[in-house]
């Protein structure tokens, strides 16, 4: 009887231990979200994105597949994806190695190597749907790792002032598979 008290007492300490990790993990987790008050556009082939009014550029488009490009009147904020070869464009690039990756290192467009040391996850219904790799320097980028079936890939680049960082989370959250 003792035996199965303490058993009982340890699966029950765990079981709390777990949920704890779990609830803080969800904490840090932006949900998906949209926002009436934003224009929406098609980002993807089956995903839209929501801009403020402040935005301008011609969003997605192509012929032999997609690229995308859209950036705030300011130039502070820039999202824009382009994975093609030479043959055609696609919607999304390479895949992430490991979602427990912490950083990440990656080529800019003067083509200087770039640390990525800051993450953000984005949630929807309990589910991580993207990862947000980003630096924290007064002149940031960002890579967004988009969930495709049971990988993650590289979905956009965003080259943003960091004192608009919290602008760029928000247009993040606005992205919606259709």
């Amino acid at each position: 009887m003792k035996r199965i008290r303490i058993s009982f007492l340890a699966l029950l300490f765990l079981l709390v231990s777990c949920n704890k990790d779990l609830i803080i993990q969800q904490m840090d987790c932006l949900k998906m979200s949209d926002n009436s008050n934003w224009t929406t556009e098609d980002f993807k082939l089956e995903y839209t994105i929501q801009f403020p009014s402040n935005y301008e550029g011609t969003g997605m488009v192509g012929f032999e597949g997609n690229f995308f490009s859209k950036n705030r009147i300011d130039d502070k904020v820039s999202f824009n994806y382009s994975f093609c070869g030479p043959l055609l464009c696609l919607d999304f690039g390479e895949a992430l190695a490991s979602t427990a990756t912490t950083e990440i290192i990656v080529i800019d467009r003067n083509n200087n190597e770039v640390i990525l040391a800051s993450k953000k996850e984005f949630c929807s219904n309990g589910m991580v749907e993207g990862i947000l790799y980003h630096n924290t320097d007064a002149s940031s980028m960002g890579k967004y790792y988009m969930k495709q079936d049971s990988e993650y890939l590289e979905g956009l680049t965003v080259y943003f002032d960091y004192s608009e960082y919290s602008e760029v989370e928000r247009i993040i959250q606005t992205i919606t598979k259709q």
